[in-house]
């Protein structure tokens, strides 16, 4: 007897393992497969050959606003629009905090300022678990003054520069 729910799932994660090819190398990426094991979608990935114009790169974190992906050490992780916003941010200003309304400013620019440091408390927190997953040294440090970004390697700027 085959298990209906279990086809739907496979059959759904190798959709999703397609829609994700077809998007890296929209972005000009070189798939070299794409898998699906238990539920999760593999893919071996090489960067594109020659400069990519929106790519950030700061402590051996890589950040493709384009496509919404981030590589830590050699794992690809895909993140929302709103964890790539606040990632981007993070790595423009690495070491140094990011003021939460700024954060608020640039996600939500006409929401109440109460409501959204609860969504972005949410999507902090959903980040740095997405992040952590990939690199256990990465860390995203939030304060009064806001969230930072810094690796274990490289350490977090003295807070006095930030004041």
């Amino acid at each position: 007897m085959i298990d209906a729910m279990n086809t739907v799932d496979v059959l759904d994660a190798h959709l999703q393992g397609e829609r994700l090819r077809r998007l890296l190398e929209r972005h000009g990426y070189n798939v070299a497969s794409v898998a699906v094991e238990q539920g999760n979608i593999q893919a071996s990935v090489a960067l594109p050959d020659g400069p990519r114009r929106n790519v950030l790169q700061t402590a051996g974190i890589q950040l493709d606003p384009d496509v919404e992906l981030v590589a830590l050490g050699g794992t690809l992780v895909h993140l929302t629009t709103t964890e790539t916003t606040i990632l981007h941010m993070l790595l423009l200003r690495y070491g140094r905090f990011v003021a939460t309304a700024d954060f608020i400013a640039t996600i939500w620019p006409d929401g109440d300022l109460v409501a959204c440091k609860g969504r972005l408390y949410t999507h902090v927190c959903t980040l740095r678990r997405k992040l952590s997953a990939a690199r256990d040294d990465v860390t995203i440090e939030s304060s009064r003054l806001g969230y930072r970004l810094w690796t274990a390697h490289e350490g977090p700027v003295d807070l006095a520069s930030d004041l």
